[in-house]
């Protein structure tokens, strides 16, 4: 059940009406069981996971925090976070290693092949199997006591805003609201319309739209490609994830605002950082954090030798991309992230900056030209995010360097791409000038009034003509 759809709409009206008039102990079962609801709506029998899930992490945290013993409290830790890599890795990597594995056998003249399995990548396993994962880490670092209640764990794990494309949220952070009182407000309600209705027009208008742009470029549909499309290819496709992605999570965090609930901001305006580390900081933030914490750190972090940092943060980046999906093109985009964010630091290491530039104090001029090289940098990451190959992308990439050339076709489809971004670029400008994430409200009513009108004509007349899921549903 995708958010920007007439079955979602009609889902959450009746699911927020419950759970407002409803007493208390009722109003959750509502949310648990439309949690359930919702996720079962793609495939009933996925849920069978999400509550393999959900048991072995309940009964592993509360094994953790009834065992005094070092050792033993370690196993158990390790076979929670096992058994859920392994489930993860069986329904989203098996196929991609096994296909990998035989490729290598015919290059080297082996006759024997590994057997495909026939399974559904369940949607948004790698989101909640990371939630999961995280809670029964907390518990075993005694960040966070372990959950007496079985729903509420379920509940914690299930939590349908944002159950399939996050935020991941922090036990310490979500579990606490779960089981707090309501606390539902005019106010609340209010600004989780407005955020719900920005990750629509964000999908439904920007992102969709510019879709179809970057299918012709990068499924080759339009035999013109050169270096020029290319460019304008990975300029579209820059906002186009960006605005399904971030869409996705101002809707998810409208609905739970609705809820009276916070969830966690996962982006911070990414096209404005200054730098690789300044970057995820600001893109994807939970997913940001969880690698630091519990992949990063663990391996050392930068505590050790140069050399030692600079392989903890390649490992981290590399996996990091795995995680987003079984194929190469992602493995090389978080190889390519890892390798920038090595270099990045070796270069500060060696030419230290002043102490103004390394506080963030920069003129305008010099965080203009930061920002632009940011941007460029990040896509060309995308370049390998986005290709169907690694093929592909290098070929792109070799376009980028040696065939450009203007055309009509170019003319009209920079146009295009820019009539699609420009409201984004405009309104996040805007929030940068101002340094928050709500700024529409500075407008006096009568301009705010014609500003929604204008969006929702714009959704109106202008919305691309299919609906489609969002990208990071197959993640």
């Amino acid at each position: 059940m995708s958010f920007c759809t007439s079955q979602f709409a009609l889902f959450f009206l009746y699911v927020l009406a419950l759970y407002t008039f409803l007493p208390k102990r009722a109003s959750r079962l509502v949310l648990l069981s439309a949690s359930y609801l919702f996720y079962g709506y793609w495939n009933w029998y996925l849920l069978g996971l999400i509550w393999i899930s959900t048991v072995s992490a309940h009964y592993g945290a509360l094994a953790i925090a009834r065992e005094d013993d070092d050792e033993r409290r370690h196993r158990y830790v390790v076979a929670t976070i096992v058994l859920n890599l392994g489930i993860l890795g069986l329904f989203k990597y098996y196929n991609f290693f096994a296909g990998s594995l035989n490729e290598l056998l015919v290059a080297l003249g082996v006759k024997v092949s590994v057997h495909h399995l026939q399974l559904l990548l369940p949607v948004g396993i790698s989101f909640y199997t990371f939630q999961a994962i995280g809670y029964v880490v907390d518990v075993y670092r005694r960040k966070a006591p372990a959950e007496e209640s079985l729903f509420n764990t379920a509940l914690f794990v299930a939590f349908f805003p944002q159950l399939v494309a996050g935020p991941i949220e922090r036990v310490t952070d979500l579990m606490p609201q779960l089981k707090a009182e309501r606390s539902q407000s005019y106010r609340a309600l209010s600004s989780g319309l407005y955020l719900i209705f920005a990750g629509v027009f964000k999908k439904v208008f920007i992102a969709d739209n510019l879709g179809f742009f970057t299918e012709r470029v990068f499924d080759q549909t339009d035999p013109a490609v050169n270096g020029t499309l290319v460019l304008l290819g990975l300029y579209a496709f820059a906002f186009q994830i960006y605005c399904d992605f971030s869409g996705y999570t101002d809707i998810a965090r409208g609905v739970a605002r609705c809820l009276g609930m916070t969830l966690s901001l996962n982006f911070n305006l990414p096209y404005f950082a200054t730098s690789p580390q300044d970057l995820w900081r600001r893109w994807h933030i939970t997913l940001s954090q969880w690698l630091r914490d519990y992949l990063y750190i663990p391996l050392g972090g930068s505590r050790g030798s140069r050399f030692f940092t600079g392989r903890n943060l390649f490992l981290t980046m590399l996996l990091g991309g795995l995680w987003h999906g079984a194929a190469w093109t992602f493995v090389a985009w978080g190889a390519f992230h890892g390798l920038i964010l090595i270099v990045h630091r070796e270069f500060r290491h060696r030419f230290p900056p002043k102490d103004d530039v390394a506080d963030g104090d920069f003129t305008l001029f010099q965080w203009g030209w930061r920002v632009v090289l940011m941007f460029h940098m990040t896509c060309i990451s995308w370049l390998f995010f986005r290709a169907n190959s690694i093929g592909q992308a290098w070929d792109f990439l070799v376009m980028l360097v040696t065939d450009h050339g203007y055309t009509a076709e170019v003319g009209m489809y920079a146009y295009y791409v820019f009539f699609f971004a420009w409201p984004l670029l405009g309104y996040q400008v805007w929030q940068q000038w101002r340094k928050r994430e709500v700024v529409i409200t500075d407008l006096p009513v009568a301009i705010r009034s014609v500003v929604y009108i204008g969006a929702l004509l714009a959704l109106a007349i202008l919305s691309a003509s299919d609906n489609r899921e969002f990208i990071y549903f197959q993640f």
